[in-house]
């Protein structure tokens, strides 16, 4: 009997919200129920293609897909009499042309995963599972029985010679972890939802190498690690090696080329395709990944653990937009199974539901692991002098560090110990300027500066990529005193290579570290007190212990201080606590240094005690008296066009649908702002404004998105292809 089936095609919401298509199967190609889950092969628009009696006419083309359903043809017939179901007659339908028997398929708890992505984000649901597939699937030119074999190579010397025993635990790690096992009983009712909140080197990680531990050789199930950061994962990689596999020759190790598999976006097609393969068969037992591995299906999980969780890293902000740690507290729940999120500043949403809501089990670390090691002292330099009297195109140091960090500086090399000057600034210098007609360098297709890269003799736009060569004079009157104002990663090595001539100076960031290979080169460097002072932007701030770093000191605390996004303070005081937590994390004391012209804000002075506990208490109380997030939930619609009044055009007619649903009473207690251009407005020439809407009803709101939706659709549809005109939705949006 002749068999059909439902496939998922991810379109981008191309044809139809959930992108769900029904195809025959021809009489040689066998398949059952058992396949539901499978990738497939189909063709796709051209000849015919139908989804409610709708012939799709947009250019042949084979897409991969996934079987959703089975059904034979009397099944079929049956549901075609039900006009509930927007299927098309079988003589319409299209055959497949493969199917993928030798990958492995999505089960059902990954269904259930994508299916809540696309709903709770307003995808459409073939885009959902889309994203768990390795790149090179979604092509439809692949081989699924070419057999795939890596080696698992530790290049770095670093990360050989690091071979470390399992650390006893100390009490407040042992009753931690003692909580977390307890929750792996079926029986047991307590929560399985753990923030776990420990100060920097508090030895968050040995607690989650404990529950690996447990769960892939008590259990025998999965373990997925999430991090945030690709360069966090090299120092995670060798203590899972060094712990959980044969500490000799592990470039052949068998074992660990089989149970231990790392997605990230920095792996090749072929590494991607490899680790996917293991971890979706259920052979890699510890699954290493950055947030695209939340969409990996893993038909035995065990435990998730999601380290360093407040970090808008695990935000994707493009295309299908999601936080991968909300998704994996879902995930986590569905299966019932336990997740642990890390963090020493916990985001404000976590330390509600774990403090406030007790939707989380709060597990605290108050000491470092190491008992030799104890939080480093931070101090207040008041620079409001030194900046208001600097020459920013003097070569002079003293213009941009005050003298008590760098006598501090000069101590660490007297002592042989490593410094840290922490700058989120990179290239040579803010901009250019000249001083006689007020002109400075911006971008001319966003509404940002050009920042100096001197070493390259070039103005760069961070934000869209944009280059032009340096101007030798301004281009707007020709005077040739055009100067450097601000200061970089670029322009602080400079100077400080110049105060400290004698010392192995590096620079860290994504100028000068731009692989994987580099970065372990640079870490190897660390590790071996070949580098004296490092400078360096977030990519050092968190997850890095070294051991020698024995001062921080932070340029350029004040930006964003007083920027109108309500979570700017709760992001620099992250930032601060993180990169202060990388001094004295062995038994040498550590010192950190902010440099700052508010020395009386009130986030400096409760960075002092290091107490994030009374900064989020009070960033709570006034969350709840604006009525901010988590005590209402948002979602920002934006759109983007060629031309700023098309894009709030579009905003503006959007509104009008509340407004006809308000006066049914249908939407009241929805709130919805005026349209607004973003704070950079223009992007890769592309002007952009958004509109915010909130609730402190959850559902309500997704109600409303899902019945505006269509609306929006139809708006879109009446603008003219020459304004260029997008529009999406972010569900719970992090910036505003």
């Amino acid at each position: 009997m002749k068999k059909i089936i439902s496939v998922a095609l991810a379109l981008k919401r191309e044809i139809s919200k959930n992108n769900i298509f029904s195809y025959s199967v021809p009489d040689e190609i066998f398949v059952d129920e058992n396949d539901i889950g499978r990738l497939v092969k189909v063709p796709f628009g051209g000849k015919k293609n139908f989804i409610d009696d709708v012939e799709v006419k947009n250019g042949g083309r084979k897409l991969i897909g996934v079987i959703i359903k089975v059904f034979d043809e009397e099944q079929y017939l049956q549901l075609l009499k039900n006009k509930n179901h927007n299927l098309v007659e079988i003589e319409k339908l299209r055959d497949i042309l493969h199917i993928f028997h030798n990958l492995p398929k999505l089960d059902q708890h990954f269904f259930d995963l994508a299916k809540f992505a696309a709903d709770y984000y307003h995808q459409p649901f073939g885009d959902a599972l889309e994203m768990s597939l390795p790149p090179i699937y979604r092509t439809a030119n692949f081989d699924e029985n070419k057999e795939i074999k890596i080696k698992i190579k530790i290049k770095n010397k670093y990360l050989q010679n690091q071979n470390k025993p399992k650390i006893i635990l100390n009490d407040e790690q042992q009753i931690a972890v003692d909580k977390i096992l307890a929750s792996f009983d079926i029986n047991e009712k307590a929560a399985k939802n753990f923030l776990l909140f420990g100060i920097t080197g508090s030895g968050k990680t040995e607690i989650y190498l404990h529950l690996i531990d447990f769960v892939i050789n008590k259990l025998q199930k999965q373990v997925l690690l999430l991090v945030p950061e690709i360069n966090l994962t090299p120092q995670l990689e060798n203590q899972i090696f060094q712990r959980f596999f044969d500490n000799e020759n592990n470039a052949n190790n068998k074992n660990a080329n089989e149970n231990f598999a790392v997605l990230h976006s920095d792996l090749t097609a072929k590494q991607r395709d490899f680790y996917w393969r293991l971890a979706a068969s259920g052979k890699a037992k510890i699954i290493l990944g950055t947030r695209l591995a939340i969409f990996t299906p893993l038909p035995n999980l065990g435990c998730i653990i999601v380290d360093e969780e407040h970090d808008l890293s695990f935000r994707q902000r493009d295309n299908f937009r999601y936080s991968a740690r909300d998704l994996a507290v879902f995930r986590a729940n569905n299966l019932q199974i336990p997740i642990v999120l890390g963090s020493a500043s916990p985001s404000l949403e976590s330390w509600y539901n774990a403090t406030i809501s007790k939707r989380y089990q709060l597990l605290t670390l108050s000491k470092r692991a190491n008992f030799q090691a104890i939080l480093p002292k931070i101090k207040i330099v008041d620079f409001k002098y030194q900046h208001q009297n600097q020459n920013e195109n003097s070569a002079e140091i003293k213009n941009f560090i005050s003298p008590q960090i760098l006598e501090k500086i000069h101590q660490r090399l007297a002592n042989k110990q490593q410094s840290l000057i922490f700058l989120n600034r990179r290239g040579y210098a803010t901009s250019l300027f000249c001083a006689n007609c007020g002109w400075h360098s911006t971008c001319n297709h966003c509404d940002s500066n050009t920042v100096v890269h001197l070493q390259q003799f070039q103005l760069r736009c961070h934000h869209c990529g944009f280059v032009q060569k340096l101007p030798t004079a301004c281009p707007k009157c020709g005077e040739q005193n055009i100067f450097n104002a601000g200061l970089g990663t670029q322009k602080l090595e400079e100077l400080i290579k110049i105060e400290f001539p004698t010392a192995n100076i590096f620079r860290i960031d994504t100028d000068s570290v731009k692989n994987r290979q580099q970065w372990l080169e640079v870490l190897e460097k660390i590790h071996n007190s070949n580098a004296d002072i490092l400078i360096g932007t977030q990519m050092l701030a968190k997850g890095h212990d070294f051991p020698n770093l024995t001062l921080v000191a932070v340029l350029g605390a004040d930006f964003g201080l007083f920027a109108s996004d309500p979570r700017a303070e709760e992001r620099i005081f992250a930032q601060l606590l993180q990169i202060s937590g990388r001094a004295g994390r062995a038994d040498k004391s550590g010192e950190v240094l902010i440099q700052t012209r508010f020395t009386n804000h009130h986030l400096f002075l409760q960075l002092l005690e290091h107490n994030y506990v009374k900064f989020a208490d009070n960033q709570l109380r006034i969350r709840q008296k604006t009525n901010f997030p988590p005590y209402c939930y948002q979602a920002l619609l934006r759109a983007d066009a060629k031309n700023m009044a098309v894009a709030t055009n579009f905003l503006a007619d959007a509104t009008q649908f509340l407004e006809i649903k308000q006066n049914a009473k249908i939407y009241e207690n929805l709130l919805i702002y005026d349209p607004v251009p973003l704070n950079m407005a223009k992007l890769a020439d592309v002007n952009r404004a958004q509109l915010l809407v909130e609730t402190q009803n959850r559902q309500l709101l997704h109600k409303f998105i899902n019945n505006l939706i269509p609306y929006l659709e139809y708006l879109a549809s009446q603008y003219k292809a020459s304004q260029k005109l997008s529009w999406f939705i972010e569900i719970d949006p992090p910036e505003l």
